[in-house]
């Protein structure tokens, strides 16, 4: 049995946030189209809200997010057991090794990692010699937190990290005085600031690299080019409104992320609100950082990992749209 049928059933929990939108008959018949995401990140919360606000039912798709360890999402999209995921750095290093993948677009531009720490460390430098809590040597956000340190100075050999898991796993580690410090994110670092640490650093002030796309298999992108066409633009529309109307964006990321209230979701929001990507594209720098902190080589043409051209399609459609904004 495959990882994807092994955890499909997880997609129900996530169905207990998607019931409140009141569809006509003909959507709720659609046939449902699953995407693989490793966890529910703020990085995709447009697409939540494109889910939502029935920007997806308006183009007549059915998407169904599924709970998968990111080791499990390149292996089912690439036999095609699941149509999309919200990887990147995954997706790439597939691609790079001649997976018939491509990233189609970005949806958290800039990461939304956070570094929490025990109080009496005051700057990043002085993380030098201590002990990071990260989900395992090697991941993407140990790669990522080698950035941050390179970007101060240090070498990746200066922070020590130890592979404790998940952000639950990463919370309790630090709780418990395992490690000096644990790379979060929301709602976490909010839960743990109450409890007297630091937020000692956001990584997005520090490097300049997407850390989460809309990742599609070749043969889609051949044989289905409108359907991601129609998924790109209402991901585009989720952004405008995730942007341009704070007040009624802010009940759904504190539905999504888990904030205990909308105060929290407002704080939360001023965060995370620049790192979707208002054309769902990265810069050059930012699609070069994102292949080094892969480990990709450097050889490998970028079109072999990315293809915007259905995003730039996409962009110059919704440009005559009146109703985009």
């Amino acid at each position: 049995m495959t990882g994807f049928r092994l955890i499909l059933s997880a997609h129900l929990a996530w169905l207990a946030l998607l019931v409140g939108v009141a569809y006509p008959v003909a959507a709720q018949e659609s046939k449902p189209i699953y995407f693989g995401t490793p966890t529910r990140s703020v990085a995709w919360f447009p697409l939540y809200v494109a889910i939502k606000r029935g920007f997806l039912h308006k183009e007549g798709i059915n998407l169904q997010p599924v709970v998968m360890d990111s080791r499990v999402i390149v292996p089912s999209m690439a036999s095609k057991e699941i149509a999309y995921s919200t990887g990147l750095g995954s997706a790439m290093i597939g691609a790079s090794k001649g997976l018939p993948l491509k990233v189609v677009m970005i949806l958290g531009g800039k990461t939304h990692l956070v570094l929490v720490t025990r109080p009496e460390i005051a700057s990043l430098k002085e993380i030098k010699g201590k002990t990071i809590g990260v989900t395992r040597p090697g991941s993407d956000v140990h790669r990522m937190l080698n950035l941050v340190a390179k970007s101060v100075g240090m070498d990746s050999n200066d922070v020590k990290v130890l592979g404790v898991g998940d952000l639950p796993s990463r919370v309790n580690a630090l709780r418990r005085r395992i490690v000096d410090g644990a790379v979060l994110s929301l709602p976490y670092d909010f839960l743990v600031e109450k409890e007297g640490f630091r937020r000692l650093a956001y990584f997005k002030d520090y490097v300049d690299v997407p850390i989460m796309g809309w990742t599609v298999h070749e043969e889609r992108i051949r044989e289905r080019p409108d359907e991601i066409k129609k998924i790109i633009a209402a991901i585009l529309r989720g952004v405008a409104f995730a942007k341009s109307r704070r007040q009624e964006a802010l009940p759904l990321l504190q539905e999504f992320v888990g904030l205990e209230n909308l105060e929290v979701a407002g704080k939360a929001y001023e965060v995370v609100k620049d790192m979707w990507p208002s054309d769902g594209l990265t810069s050059e720098l930012g699609l070069r950082n994102a292949i080094a902190a892969n480990e990709i080589p450097a050889n490998v043409p970028h079109e072999q990992l990315v293809q915007w051209t259905l995003l730039k399609e996409t962009l110059a459609m919704l440009k005559n749209d009146p109703t985009f904004r």
